[in-house]
């Protein structure tokens, strides 16, 4: 018979795989309150260089099949980029250089063919990108025809968790969902899991405007994490798995908005925007009572590892992050992507006409061969080309 202590070595690496376990575990268990009356006044200029590492430029191909009015919704995938133009419900593929590849899908009412785009989603486990139509299309990434499953027409924000369909629902009448705030289902939409009961709210379709604001929900990831945010509710979520869905923080300010309180003539506060990254959260708080631009959408930032929170303050025309590493347009980050990293869109038009005014010209840029970069793009674009996306990596 063996002596324990020939089995020290094992023992200690199983106590260590628990550990890790465990302390894996805690990560979601442990709900977390951000005082945002604080962060009011918290107030304090953000350059881009405190918060980020590099910046990335993609001035989009301009050509005539791939005219775009607004990037909606960017994802990436190895060496490519789908765009999503909600305004003309059209998706497009490009390369990570920006040259156009093809659309995905085909607006029409045949066969394989969309009407309107309402939501796009990218599964990047095997390359299909879902489509909410009035049904629910896929696509290969070649742009190709998969299926199409008629099931749930109230859907919200969609995502893909492993090989499953993870989305809210858009409408808070539930009527497909039984009260339930977000399915799981297979890639049949076959239901797998629900979560996030209103059953006690007793929402109908007679009172059911009172939180249309649902409809700006986020269902995001970042980096291997699925954040799930629910406007009016000041709540974040995890969901980790088609199991499991836990509150991880929650918001606390005075004079919040209730759910039956309309968003029209409501003096009370509200969270409307949010976007949750590895290390921080970025969100705005709307505050009717403020008298000025700047007071009314308080912009602010929760850093996640000093959990500082703090309203960011603007200097004179220009508002959001200074851009202090390439002297480029401040940044208000909106959206993320899957990889941890942030992005957001110019307009061609913005980008030349804008950095040759003030106070633009007066940021010193820490990374001169970044300024030259941006610099040779706008030499190179006209005003009516395509948007150039912006991708933001984090510390």
């Amino acid at each position: 018979m063996k002596s324990i202590f020939n089995m020290t070595p094992f023992l200690f690496i199983l106590c260590a795989i628990i550990s890790c376990n465990n302390h894996d575990q805690t990560r979601f268990n442990k709900l977390e309150t951000i005082d945002l009356d604080e962060g009011l006044k918290n107030k304090k200029e953000i350059v881009l260089s405190q918060i980020a590492t590099d910046i990335q430029y993609i001035p989009l191909e301009t050509m005539e099949e791939c005219l775009i009015t607004s990037v909606s919704q960017v994802f990436t995938f190895k060496n490519k980029i789908i765009v999503f133009d909600e305004r003309q419900r059209n998706i497009y593929l490009f390369e990570n250089t920006g040259k156009f590849i093809r659309k995905i899908g085909k607006k029409g009412v045949g066969p394989g063919e969309y009407n309107e785009a309402f939501r796009v989603s990218f599964n990047d486990k095997d390359s299909s990108i879902l489509v909410k139509d009035r049904d629910n299309i896929f696509y290969g990434i070649d742009g190709i025809f998969i299926k199409k499953v008629a099931k749930f027409p109230e859907m919200g924000q969609i995502d893909f968790l492993g090989d499953n369909i993870v989305f809210s629902f858009g409408r808070p009448d539930f009527v497909f969902n039984d009260n339930f705030q977000i399915a799981i289902c297979d890639k049949n939409f076959k239901v797998q899991n629900r979560f996030i009961s209103r059953k006690s709210e007793r929402i109908n379709l007679e009172n059911e405007g009172k939180i249309m604001g649902n409809m700006m929900n986020h269902l995001q990831y970042f980096s291997d994490t699925l954040s799930y945010w629910e406007y009016k509710y000041d709540t974040i979520y995890r969901i980790p798995d088609i199991n499991t869905c836990i509150p991880r923080y929650t918001f606390r300010y005075a004079r919040k908005q209730t759910f039956n309180e309309p968003p029209e003539g409501s003096q009370s506060r509200v969270v409307e925007k949010l976007i949750e990254t590895k290390s921080y959260i970025f969100l705005q708080l709307y505050d009717p009572t403020g008298t000025s631009i700047e007071s009314v959408d308080n912009e602010m930032v929760y850093f996640k590892k000093t959990k500082e929170i703090m309203t960011l303050k603007f200097r004179e025309n220009i508002r959001g992050i200074i851009n202090d590493i390439d002297g480029g347009l401040q940044v208000l980050p909106r959206k993320s992507l899957k990889d941890g990293r942030i992005y957001t869109s110019f307009s061609a038009f913005d980008l030349k006409q804008r950095l040759l005014e003030e106070p633009f010209k007066s940021i010193n840029p820490i990374n001169i061969h970044k300024q030259k970069e941006l610099l040779k793009i706008l030499n190179n674009s006209k005003m009516e080309d395509n948007p150039v996306i912006m991708i933001i990596d984090l510390k």
